[in-house]
């Protein structure tokens, strides 16, 4: 998600990736390019058949990386444990994780493919039900902080906004690989985004508000720096305070939104929230009532799509400090009213798996 102004966007947001690469990095770049060229040009049916047939290799994969290399602090297991505690069968858990599989697959292809919407064709691919709120924010020439997490075809947020004309700044890990990172720069570029590296990029995203540009961030990811503890998906998770100090400091509007695909190429946006609120003397109360908005959002989004969230991440990884686990090795579950999971929200997402 990002902004077209001038080029000291790229002082103000480093890259972070080294300055010269070897020829081997410049070989990955290439051979990729010539993947995502493929699978952009390809028929549909063509491509997303294929990341049906990668599916098995992608459960293989992982199921490498969270009983050998990191069993402990990982997985679609470990993750769909503190989720659903109980209430995932063995039956369900293996369709929750191909269903999940197949997902990260056809999330490639979307990638890919991103380049072919534009403005001409935005309604033939987006359900737009929800977007004309979201739009009226856009038009009225201030800041607007856009959330979303690794649900759904989240990649197509920020490129639906440069399709408006409203071209967002967009938070991203930079890629060690220099070639291979500007190429997937490239393409996130092609509607007029701005990439900026996720290292030293509070301060230009605030710069970016006061001036009334659009900003996104993902916000489901595991942190160690001023994380604050919230509920997501019933279980305390240290949730980055960035979205709630650019709210704060300055007053602009924070939506919770996400891009859920309903079928091959047909995608639906999805407003969770949109958060408008006053600071107060207190700015711990004031980060932490927004951050738990901010997961009660995501967290709805999974509840009903519970295949298009990326189990693998180590989103309860960092655990409050003097925690005690339960027996099973688990975090202890909070109460409903404290923002866990209830017992039918758990059903309702098991329920969508069949």
């Amino acid at each position: 998600m990002a902004d077209t102004s001038t080029t000291t966007d790229q002082e103000e947001a480093p890259t972070a990736t080294p300055p010269h690469s070897p020829w081997y990095h410049h070989v990955c770049a290439w051979c990729l390019g010539l993947l995502f060229g493929g699978m952009r040009r390809a028929p549909a049916w063509l491509a997303y058949g294929l990341a049906d047939i990668a599916t098995p290799f992608i459960v293989m994969v992982s199921v490498f990386e969270q009983k050998i290399a990191r069993p402990k602090t990982r997985g679609v297991y470990r993750n769909q444990r503190i989720v659903f505690r109980d209430q995932l069968t063995p039956r369900l858990r293996r369709r929750l994780y191909w269903q999940w599989a197949r997902h990260m697959g056809w999330l490639f292809v979307d990638f890919c493919r991103m380049p072919r919407i534009t403005r001409a064709n935005v309604e033939r691919y987006f359900d737009l039900t929800e977007f004309p709120p979201l739009l009226r924010l856009l038009e009225a020439e201030r800041g607007v902080i856009f959330v979303t997490g690794h649900i759904g075809c989240f990649e197509l947020c920020g490129h639906l906004g440069g399709v408006y004309d409203y071209p967002l700044r967009s938070v991203m890990r930079p890629i060690p690989m220099r070639p291979v990172n500007d190429l997937i720069a490239s393409i996130r570029r092609h509607a007029g985004q701005l990439p900026m590296s996720k290292f030293g990029v509070v301060w230009p995203l605030k710069k970016a508000l006061e001036r009334s540009l659009p900003v996104g961030l993902v916000a489901d990811e595991n942190t160690k720096q001023r994380a604050i503890f919230a509920p997501f998906l019933g279980t305390a998770a240290a949730t980055s305070s960035t979205p709630a100090l650019l709210h704060r400091w300055t007053r602009a509007p924070l939506v919770v939104v996400t891009c859920m695909r309903e079928s091959r190429e047909r995608y639906k946006i999805r407003v969770w929230d949109i958060i408008e609120n006053e600071p107060t003397d207190d700015e711990e109360a004031d980060l932490e009532a927004t951050t738990r908005r901010i997961n009660a959002g995501l967290t709805q989004a999974i509840v009903e799509y519970p295949e298009q969230w990326f189990w693998e991440s180590r989103r309860f990884r960092t655990r409050p400090e003097g925690e005690v686990l339960l027996p099973e090795g688990l975090p202890p579950l909070p109460s409903p009213d404290a923002g866990g999971l209830t017992a039918e929200q758990r059903a309702a997402a098991l329920a969508r798996l069949g």
